[in-house]
């Protein structure tokens, strides 16, 4: 069913750029101050500059995502997976196009040029969401307040579901290149590609998982994601725990098939937790299209997925250092399992219990 549209305060959205834009810009900055500071400065600032500036990077991003995420939810009339779908999908081109784009605004202005090119766009974007999102809001003030979400059992399983698929994703993206690199001598530029390549396969997956959530597919796609992750993971490497098969021996193209099948897996879990934590909330009593229940959501799923972008590098990169990259994919696939357990005991016992998992008038996904 299509939401009516609703006005929608354009601070929003503009918070969230104008401290995306003052980081960018900040970062521009301290980019070329870290190189004098390398060669003038005592090394012990280098770090804390560096710490400095992701603190701010996190901030901007943090509020930048939900204020995006929850204006689109709000504002358009479109379903809560089609935004979903519609965001991640350019969020697949952004990366997919990042590195080409990188590259060529480098060659034009040097390494500096990348940021101040990038601020500028987010800062006619901000002017352009001032003036464009309408300022009026007319909505009455819920009976729930949005804390109370955070009670609701559901929403916290789908929180810690893209905390788990943000810190496997990050753990990927932190340790896989220099994996290709030190065990099968692949080049930068191949590695890159084949980044791109998997960043393609992501866009041009979001659309069809959007339309299949619309139809009411909610809990298992996620559930085949998660299955399909676990002998995913144990592949890629592949894992030593199954020496007994492949004798120790690394396969380029079976990693390379195996990262492209991830992205995809990636799809079918990244998408449908939106919508299957909006409908938990109504069905616990929250508004339906409220920007209170909006904002909650996309405030605690995309925490899980800030929470797990910090806690994979240093995870990876601590098991690796241990041992290898191929025993970091084994510890993922363990955590795929941890999810999955969790995931289907949830459903399980919903199912029992006779909780609704949805609205009464959408068609149930059990």
């Amino acid at each position: 069913m299509d939401k009516p549209k609703n006005s929608m305060p354009s601070r929003y959205s503009t918070v969230g750029s104008l401290m995306h834009i003052l980081w960018v810009n900040n970062y521009n900055n301290k980019t070329i101050a870290y190189i004098y500071a390398v060669t003038y400065a005592p090394n012990q600032m280098f770090l804390p500059l560096c710490i400095t500036i992701r603190v701010l990077a996190g901030s901007a991003t943090a509020s930048l995502t939900v204020s995006v995420m929850t204006i689109l939810l709000k504002h358009t009339s479109f379903q809560t997976s089609t935004v979903v779908g519609l965001a991640e999908m350019i969020q697949g081109g952004g990366y997919a196009a990042g590195p080409a784009l990188g590259a060529v605004l480098q060659q034009i202005g040097g390494y500096s040029c990348m940021f101040w090119t990038l601020g500028g766009l987010i800062g006619v974007s901000c002017l352009l969401q001032i003036f464009i999102v309408s300022a009026n809001v007319s909505e009455k003030k819920q009976s729930n307040s949005s804390a109370a979400m955070m009670k609701i059992p559901g929403v916290l399983v789908l929180t810690f579901h893209c905390f788990i698929l943000s810190v496997l994703a990050s753990s990927k993206s932190a340790e896989l290149s220099n994996f290709l690199s030190s065990s099968f001598g692949t080049e930068p530029g191949k590695i890159g590609l084949l980044f791109g390549l998997g960043a393609t396969l992501y866009l041009i997956g979001c659309p069809p998982m959007a339309k299949l959530v619309n139809k009411g597919f909610i809990y298992t796609p996620m559930v085949i994601g998660w299955l399909l992750c676990v002998f995913i993971d144990l592949l890629m490497g592949p894992s030593p725990l199954l020496n007994f098969i492949f004798q120790g021996k690394q396969y380029f193209d079976l990693t390379v098939v195996m990262r492209s099948l991830s992205v995809l897996s990636q799809v079918a879990i990244n998408i449908p937790p939106f919508q299957a934590a909006i409908n938990l909330a109504v069905v616990s009593g929250h508004e339906k299209d409220s920007i209170h229940t909006y904002g909650m959501v996309a405030g605690l799923l995309n925490g899980g997925v800030g929470l797990g972008a910090m806690v994979g590098p240093i995870m990876s990169g601590a098991v690796t250092d241990a041992t290898d990259f191929t025993w970091t994919l084994t510890v993922l696939s363990f955590l795929d399992m941890l999810i999955l357990s969790v995931l289907v005991v949830y459903l399980i016992w919903m199912k029992i219990t006779k909780q609704p998992l949805k609205p009464e008038t959408v068609k149930q996904d059990t």
